[in-house]
């Protein structure tokens, strides 16, 4: 719909019985001139039909829906500026692996993953990169990358330089390793109870992680707001999700876990990330995952896939895939199934 300037609609009287074009009849509302305190939602294309209300007083929203498989390069690209040996490593890992490369086409998932990378890079700095492994699996990824911000952003720790060592260990130090506890009840609670968005007072001493992220205030009353805080993104709160559960649950209750919610979608991207630490564990504790997968699936060569990576629309599609031992990740992937998002 194109929304007219104010002048262009001035020919019409301010009455509902007054017939006029959909145009003039939306200024009239969203101006107040007819129905006078409605409130009025408008969805739009930032670029374009905006700029032709701009004379009204609005609060305006904006949603990232995501990168193109040409964005997620020139991203790739830009935040690696200053190192094109390092861009052209982390490009090539990324664009050949498609579990990682289908999460990049989110921002915020696209800035953890070459975080990631580049940091397991700059551990060889100064010697040749070629043989350097990187990891493939998006739990690494997501350890790795976790102890990374925490490091980064601690006061104690953030001047403090650290080892390949350090970053690759199970080990955390006492503060991290309460404050992931934490992080991880939190996380847990709010997909348990399908909540994106958690309260001042239940966020508490993390307020200032750079897990979170602040919301604007609610309004709880007149002249009273409450903050308001969410993960940086939906896959951290999954992970530390997936983190509590595999640090609380015996055995015994993870077994039952799995069982209860492996087919609840709420849930699937919580019991990847709880299979794959499991993975990092010995057999009998990730065999408590695997004996609840089906016999057989389908079975399919990674090229066949990778060729369909990009579509007509350059929209990266998601591979469904539950870490396991052995060729999961070498030359065959098992597809479970494919999600267009």
């Amino acid at each position: 719909m194109s929304i007219a300037k104010e002048d262009a609609n001035a020919g019409f009287k301010n009455s509902e019985e007054e017939k006029m074009p959909l145009s003039a009849l939306y200024e009239k509302v969203a101006s107040g001139k007819l129905l006078r305190g409605a409130t009025v939602l408008t969805t739009t294309r930032p670029g374009s039909a905006v700029s032709s209300v701009a004379h009204l007083p609005f609060d305006r929203t904006f949603e990232i829906l995501g990168f193109t498989s040409e964005q997620v390069e020139e991203y790739v690209q830009k935040f690696t500026a200053n190192d094109k040996i390092a861009r052209e490593k982390i490009w090539q890992h990324i664009s050949s692996n498609i579990n990682i490369y289908s999460l990049c086409y989110i921002p915020v998932n696209c800035f953890i993953i070459c975080s990631c990378l580049l940091q397991v890079l700059m551990f060889y700095s100064g010697s040749d990169l070629t043989g350097v492994g990187l990891p493939t699996k998006i739990t690494q990824i997501y350890k790795k990358a976790t102890k990374l911000f925490f490091y980064k952003h601690n006061k104690k720790f953030r001047d403090i330089p650290h080892s390949r060592e350090e970053i690759e260990s199970d080990d955390l130090p006492p503060e991290m390793e309460e404050e992931f506890k934490r992080l991880g009840e939190i996380a847990f609670n709010g997909i348990k109870e399908r909540r994106l968005i958690f309260e001042s007072n239940e966020v508490q001493e993390l307020k200032n992680s750079d897990l979170f992220h602040r919301l604007p205030d609610r309004q709880t009353g007149p002249l009273k707001h409450e903050a308001q805080f969410c993960f940086i993104h939906l896959t951290m709160q999954e992970y530390f999700a997936a983190k509590h559960v595999t640090d609380t649950m015996s055995d015994a209750e993870l077994r039952r876990f799995v069982s209860d919610h492996i087919e609840k979608g709420e849930w699937q991207v919580v019991m990847q990330f709880v299979a794959g630490l499991l993975g990092d564990r010995d057999e009998l504790s990730i065999e408590i995952f695997t004996d609840l997968l089906p016999v057989t699936t389908a079975e399919i060569e990674e090229w066949k896939l990778m060729i369909e990576k990009v579509r007509d629309d350059s929209q990266p599609r998601t591979l469904t895939c539950w870490p396991t031992r052995g060729k999961i990740f070498n030359t065959d992937v098992n597809e479970v199934y494919f999600r267009d998002h």
